[in-house]
Parts: structure tokens; sequence; C-alpha cells
């Protein structure tokens, strides 16, 4: 069939874009391989012979399971393995219940987009992720404000004019939504987040302040055991619902929201993206099982512990980030990660619309299994890129 307007408005759009800066080609799949990984999610560096390993005893426990998904949860259950699994998470992570979805994406659009009520506000940090604001624009609270990025004073002021515009929300009949993150995928910093509860308690101490927090990049790497930062700071029973995810630091796939029983019941009858998908595979909940206890035991702390002994951008802060951003002139990030995957290392260039136009850049991980050679490679490589445009501007 010949190619009719449909193609042609995709082809005209997917060229301007690309002229824009703003297109993903598919990566070399073949190059990646062979390179030095500072690009992937997979911090822990489970994903690999170790957790192969431990899968493979998990499944050797089972021999008789399922190998396909049954379909939607709400009409085929995947039978008491899974319903054990969720249970061990909340027991786990210091939660009353867990849900298990198919990914951190799903599990936020499912939160946002069913829990908040009419009547009920919703703060979020300036930065949360794509999937928070999918879900927030499905809502039906349509009330929102931004704060600035890990700002307490600019949290403290938009608490102050949602007290002043909303009384049912201060004097606590309506509920007020908080959304921001543990540890945020783009800058590698942490969220303050013992000083901004405080502060909502301060200027809201009548109100029914709903914390939801997306912990996809502190699962596993912080917190007793890797349960989070929310374990860490000891604020299980402040924050309502939290996201993990197990697609990063557990290199399997999937998540867990933690939350009281009815929420959990909620989402199960009413988030649609959640009634509407199929349910994981035996496989699926066997990779988290599996990871799990790797990351509970002596291997996890040794892993862990690697990242927290190293602060990778040189700053001394309480907790430490393995997310590195290097900014770079608007346009030049893919060149600078192309330079580095000739030279043997993979690291990705983010640009907009991911980020801002003006803080392009590429984003650079360390994981556990990064040895100190390898490292001081990839920093060789960008400055050796950096000197040739100088250069090449002189």
């Amino acid at each position: 069939m010949a190619p009719g307007a449909l193609v042609s408005t995709l082809s005209s759009t997917l060229e301007k874009h690309r002229k824009e800066g703003r297109f993903f080609p598919a990566p070399d799949a073949t190059a990646q391989v062979r390179a030095v990984d500072f690009g992937s999610s997979d911090y822990l560096s489970l994903s690999s012979d170790i957790l192969r390993d431990e899968l493979f005893r998990e499944l050797n426990r089972h021999p008789g399971f399922v190998v396909g998904a049954r379909g939607s949860r709400v009409l085929d259950t995947t039978g008491p393995y899974l319903e054990d699994l969720e249970a061990n998470l909340a027991r786990f992570h210091g939660a009353r219940d867990a849900l298990f979805f198919i990914s951190g994406f799903d599990a936020n659009v499912a939160v946002w987009s069913t829990i908040p009520q009419p009547g009920d506000a919703i703060v979020y940090d300036e930065l949360v992720h794509a999937s928070t604001r999918e879900g927030m624009k499905l809502s039906r609270a349509k009330t929102k404000y931004a704060f600035q990025h890990n700002d307490v004073a600019s949290l403290e002021s938009v608490l102050q004019a949602v007290k002043q515009e909303h009384a049912d929300i201060a004097q606590g009949t309506r509920s007020l939504f908080v959304a921001v993150e543990t540890v945020y995928s783009m800058e590698g910093d942490v969220c303050p987040l013992a000083q901004l509860a405080a502060t909502a308690k301060e200027v809201l101490p009548r109100a029914d302040v709903v914390w939801v927090v997306d912990e996809a990049h502190s699962n596993g790497l912080y917190g007793p055991r890797g349960s989070g930062l929310v374990c860490h700071y000891g604020l299980e029973d402040d924050v309502a619902i939290r996201m993990h995810t197990f697609g990063k630091a557990l290199g399997s796939v999937g998540a867990a929201v933690l939350c009281d029983p009815v929420v959990k019941v909620t989402l199960f009858n009413y988030a649609r993206n959640f009634v509407y998908t199929t349910g994981p595979t035996f496989m699926d909940l066997a990779a988290v099982r599996a990871a799990y206890r790797l990351v509970q035991g002596a291997e996890g702390d040794m892993r862990a512990g690697k990242l927290r002994l190293v602060d990778p951008g040189g700053r001394l802060r309480d907790i430490i980030s393995p997310i590195v951003p290097v900014v770079t002139q608007p346009g030049e990030s893919r060149g600078l990660a192309a330079h580095l995957l000739r030279n043997g290392f993979l690291a990705h260039a983010v640009q907009y619309p991911i980020v801002p136009l003006e803080s392009e850049r590429l984003r650079i991980i360390v994981h556990a299994n990064n040895t100190r050679e390898q490292i001081e490679g990839c920093v060789e490589g960008m400055m050796q890129w950096a000197r040739r445009g100088i250069m090449g501007r002189l």
C-alpha cells in the first residue's frame, strides 16, 4: 500500500523534530552491549549473572509455574504467589499493604488518576516524573500547585496559599496531596523529605496532608537493607503512599504501590490502567522476589555500600546519588555521548523536551560494578571531547 496522508504527516513531523534536536533515534544495540555501562539504571549491577542465578533457584522451587500471564487481575488471579509477594513487600518496607503493577509509570498514573477526589488539591515538586504529570492530568482533583524543586521555602509559600484559599483543606475536611520523589533521575539530587514534611505540619497542622513519594531511584540503595529513603528517615507513618520500582536497582521489572488497604482496594477496582491490562507473569514476580532476596542480604549491602562510599560529584552530602548530570551547551550532549561510545563508554544524552532547552545534559550513572579505572576512563573521555571543542572555537 502506498504511503497516504498519515504517513506523510508523520514523516514531516519527525523530520522537523530531527532538525530541532527533538528526535530520538534507535540506539546502536551492538555498540552499547560492548561498552562499559554508565547509562543504565542497573545501579547495583544485579541484572547479570548474579540475579539470573538467583532467579533460576527461585524457579526451581516452583517447577509447576505457568509461563504466560492469565489476564487482568480483576478477573483472573495469578495465585497465592503474588499475594504472598505483595505481603512481603509491604512488611519489608514498613507499609500496611502493597499492590503490584507492571511498571512504575503505570503505578503513578493509577495513583494520581484514581485516588485524589473532587475538592482535593495537589501540590507537587516542579520536577516530578512525566508519569506523575500524566496521572495528574486525569485526576478529578483540579486544583494544582507547583513548588520550586527541593525548595522548603517555596513549599511553605505554596502551602500558605492553600491555607488562605481552601478553608476546607486547612480544616481537614478535604485532602491535600503532595507529590515528591526521593531521588530525581535527571538532577541526581535527593529530596529533603523530612524538612518538607515538618513544614507541612507546621503550616497546616489540622490538614489531611497525603504524601505520595516516588522511590523509583532510591529503592534498593538507601535505608535499612535497601528499603528506601522513607524508611531511612523513619517517615513510614507520615507518608501515605509510596511507589517502588523493581526495574532499576533491583534489575527486574514492575513496581508496587505501598499504601493503606483501602487505597489498594480502590486502585484494584477503579484504576483503569490496572483493571484493563494484563497482569504480571510468574517470571516477572519470581525475578522481583529473587532480587529482593539479594538486596536484603550481604550481597546487597556490599553493592549499595560501594555507591555510598564514593561521591561521584565531589560534593559532601548526607545521601549520595549515583546519578551525575553533565550539563552541555544546547545541541552538544548527543555529540559527547557519541564520542564516549566510540571510546567504549555508554552514557545517555538527555535533551529537550525531557529537560529544558538550556539544561541539556549527559547523564552519567555510576554502578556498583564500575571500577576506578572505568570511571577515570569515562572522565578522561569527557575531558578529551571538551578540549577538542575548546580548540575548535579558537
